[in-house]
């Protein structure tokens, strides 16, 4: 008889963000392919679930707030009450939560770190920047495996830290093709009242944060002298200020805040182009969801994903651009530079195109699940 595995996430949150929603796709695949393991999720703060999981998965909420006390002591019993075997954390806080637990059980069980966002965009420069470098290379020691979510993230995490003792791997955020393509052809029941047929329809999908810098789209879309439709699906921090600047510009007419949305591809079906602004990312899942629902796209050059999502060759950024570039799969351009956005979207409105192309990667769901149960499975 097989041995049962008995696997543990832990994660911050599964409030809405990009991580968290890769880790509920994930889940439900896992669930499928690999029934005969046990699988249980640690939620460290809030009980916010905003993406589905599987109802045979265990969930267990720590607290409604972060505190690295109360998580380490729940996360240590619950390993030992629950003979599990694996712990994945997701995200910088769970893993220094997990890396200080592991020193308890290295030998009884195999922890690994799954990194979902490049590691120059945590800490600052300075003392305080330094002392959290030296944390992090601390608790990362400790961990058996560390996992990335693009080359670029890897390699950008092993120019900050030393750490070459450690094995380390890239594995993709899982896509489920056949779904996102199916849904996409159900086209939303209010799209009269934000979509545009006589304009040339722009989307931006994203948590509304400054660090998303969807204001460098509503500054490009007020200088473009052509008939534009910005859609903006997404919710956050900056809202009020991205709406006060689009009424104080006097471009209400030209832009829809639609909120946070359940039928995005639907959106991304029936738009002309998809934008990407921001200064930062992991790796950007709508991105890749735009490509396979046929939309153009037109990413800024940033850390980490959208080079190496674009093009086959690159991976990170290129240090000093200076203009546009047409890769094989989308535009991209420096991040910030609003001059040559506007470059990019008027380039994409002069050759209105359907992007439909076969992307080299596989990001499948079943692929990488697969990948996920090969890091269990081995000794």
């Amino acid at each position: 008889m097989a041995r049962i595995n008995k696997i543990l996430f832990v994660i911050n949150s599964l409030s809405y963000g990009g991580a968290e929603r890769a880790l509920s796709r994930l889940l439900f695949e896992l669930e499928k392919i690999s029934s005969d393991d046990e699988y249980h999720i640690i939620l460290l703060e809030g009980n916010d679930i905003a993406y589905k999981i599987p109802k045979s998965c265990n969930v267990r909420i720590v607290s409604q707030k972060k505190s690295l006390y109360k998580s380490i002591l729940f996360v240590k019993k619950y390993i030992k009450d629950n003979g599990i075997s694996v712990v994945l954390s997701f995200l910088h806080f769970s893993s220094l939560v997990c890396s200080i637990v592991s020193f308890f059980y290295k030998d009884k069980c195999k922890f690994i770190a799954v990194h979902c966002d490049s590691i120059s965009s945590k800490y600052s420069q300075g003392i305080s920047g330094a002392l959290m470098r030296t944390i992090c290379t601390l608790s990362y020691s400790f961990f058996d495996l560390l996992v990335f979510k693009s080359e670029a993230m890897m390699l950008d995490f092993n120019k900050k830290y030393n750490l070459s003792n450690i094995n380390c791997k890239v594995i993709y955020n899982s896509y489920n093709y056949n779904e996102i393509i199916t849904l996409s052809n159900v086209k939303p029941n209010d799209f009269k009242s934000w979509y545009a047929a006589d304009k040339f329809n722009i989307l931006s999908v994203g948590r509304l944060h400054k660090q998303k810098r969807v204001i460098d789209l509503i500054k490009a879309v007020e200088l473009i002298d052509k008939d534009i439709n910005l859609i903006i699906v997404g919710d956050g921090p900056e809202r009020n200020y991205l709406e006060s600047y689009v009424k104080k510009s006097k471009i209400t007419e030209n832009v829809q805040f639609l909120g946070m949305r359940d039928d995005v591809f639907g959106i991304m079906k029936i738009c002309h182009l998809y934008i990407l602004c921001s200064e930062v990312e992991g790796f950007p899942n709508t991105l890749i969801e735009a490509l396979i629902c046929g939309l153009p796209v037109i990413s800024s050059d940033c850390l980490s994903g959208p080079r190496e999502i674009l093009d086959e060759n690159d991976v990170l950024p290129k240090v000093g651009l200076k203009n546009v570039e047409y890769l094989k799969y989308g535009t991209i351009y420096p991040v910030g530079n609003i001059d040559l956005l506007v470059n990019g979207i008027e380039n994409a409105i002069e050759n209105i195109v359907n992007n439909e192309v076969e992307i080299s990667k596989d990001y499948s769901i079943d692929k990488v699940s697969l990948q996920y149960i090969e890091l269990w499975c081995e000794e």
